[in-house]
């Protein structure tokens, strides 16, 4: 019996859409402010109206980053500042253990200052509601 490479492509594309998960949705993250640990700081990420801002304060530092919130096509969150020619992405990524984790995507160093950074994560069971 023969089987057409059309066929043998058409079971291809089959096998790779059934692996391949097709429902992935970002998490969301109502509105107000949220408490997070930082590398080399503390800080708060405040969510509205499709906005994100993460302050982050340490002892000797101190940085901003504000934005657009845009889900990824692999269900993680993302928001961006452009600054004098500089530009720094944020990507927060749901985590099993109950976290939200921050993860800067570009050198955001000029936002934040030489001893803390941007790496971080947010405790869910902080928030609040304003």
């Amino acid at each position: 019996m023969k089987i057409k490479a059309s066929y043998i492509g058409l079971l291809a594309a089959a096998c790779v859409f059934l692996n391949t998960p097709q429902d992935l949705q970002a998490f969301e993250l109502s509105d107000g402010s949220y408490e997070t640990d930082q590398d080399g700081g503390t800080g708060t990420l405040k969510v509205f109206q499709g906005q994100a801002v993460l302050r982050i304060k340490g002892k000797e530092c101190s940085g901003e980053v504000a934005g657009e919130l845009r889900p990824l096509s692999d269900g993680q969150l993302t928001f961006s500042q452009n600054l004098d020619g500089n530009h720094c992405a944020l990507v927060l990524r749901d985590s099993t253990q109950g976290l939200i984790k921050i993860m800067p995507q570009q050198n955001c160093s000029k936002f934040n200052g030489p001893t803390c950074s941007f790496f971080g994560v947010v405790k869910k069971h902080t928030f609040v509601q304003h």
